[in-house]
């Protein structure tokens, strides 16, 4: 009977079946791809009636939260 992959494996399989159908992009370009500029609400302009975004960011195993424009 075959072993079962380890995590590790399965993540590197994984990525390598994603990195065959999809390009990589980078954390802001996909972002800005889902939500482009001028799509969240302007700040106190309720009748907009868009989202708001909240960015976390981590650092140095930190996270800070951000409201996004």
């Amino acid at each position: 009977m075959a072993k079962k992959p380890t995590e590790k494996q399965l993540y590197k399989l994984k990525n390598e079946w994603l990195g065959q159908f999809f390009e990589e992009v980078k954390p802001k370009e996909f972002y800005r791809a889902v939500f482009p500029e001028g799509s969240f609400e302007r700040a106190g302009h309720f009748e907009d009636g868009k989202a708001n975004g909240i960015i976390t960011i981590v650092e140095n195993d930190k996270a800070n939260n951000r409201y996004s424009d």
